[in-house]
């Protein structure tokens, strides 16, 4: 670790910029006090990369050092979170600013807020909840564990995340109990559609900042009404069927710092 703390003070006397040392140590902060101290300099190495075009020999074999000395001190495996993000921002659309978020990697860590839950009468209850999203052994799947702090125990649902198709941004959530959502990453957000019952839901979530901002509408699976479908000034216009919301919960959810 001494090579490690001697790289680090290379990178910080080479980098002065603040937005460098905000970014990382944000991030630092969670990943040491959650002992993944490989993700904590592989996010360095990132925003080295993409912020800064000077200093670069001595980023780079600041990093280098830094990587060897916490794969040795952790025994974690940096290569394959490395290669991930590598891939994923080497295959990214040419449309996409170099300092897009990359999900989910982007996304690793505790979120934390309240959910408030409404009706067309007004609020009817406020939950604190929580979001964890954290890798597995398995480079495609990702735990994705939510909490609700409802009565003694709380709510813990533990999902999963897995990758599907991320070039086409097809996602799929698993709630391991025979219950599988698909999910599409759209600008940035994560959207699936689901019925349950006779409730169809819209469930998202979306990083803005430094918020993670979770959205579920609700509304009844039956149309509440059914329109047109006739001509109109000798145009035909389509059956359009129209679906009454009941009901909606929104949390901001910001990152939690151990």
């Amino acid at each position: 670790m001494i090579l490690g703390i001697y790289a680090l003070q290379l990178v910080i006397s080479a980098k002065r910029s603040k937005s460098l040392s905000t970014s990382f140590l944000k991030m630092q902060s969670y990943d040491i006090r959650e002992k993944n101290f490989t993700r904590s300099f592989i996010k360095l190495f990132y925003i080295l990369k993409m912020k800064s075009k000077s200093c670069a020999l001595i980023n780079i074999y600041a990093v280098v050092l830094l990587l060897m000395s916490v794969c040795f001190a952790s025994g974690c495996d940096a290569t394959k979170l490395i290669q991930e993000r590598s891939t994923i921002v080497k295959n990214k659309p040419p449309t996409i600013a170099e300092d897009a978020t990359i999900f989910p990697i982007d996304w690793l860590g505790i979120w934390k807020g309240n959910l408030e839950i409404y009706n067309t009468g007004g609020k009817l209850q406020t939950v604190p909840m929580s979001l964890e999203i954290k890798t597995t052994r398995d480079t495609l799947q990702y735990d994705w564990l939510i909490q609700y702090s409802i009565g003694p125990n709380g709510d813990h649902r533990k999902y999963t995340l897995t990758v599907v198709n991320p070039e086409k941004g097809q996602y799929q959530i698993d709630e391991h109990n025979g219950i599988l959502l698909d999910a599409s990453l759209i600008n940035n957000e994560l959207v699936s559609i689901f019925k349950v019952l006779n409730n169809q839901l819209i469930s998202t979530y979306k990083l803005e900042g430094n918020n993670l901002i979770f959205e579920i509408i609700i509304h009844e699976a039956d149309p509440s009404k059914s329109t047109s479908d006739t001509l109109v000034n000798g145009e035909k216009v389509p059956l359009v069927q129209s679906y009454q919301p009941t009901l909606t919960q929104k949390a901001v959810l910001t990152r939690f710092i151990p």
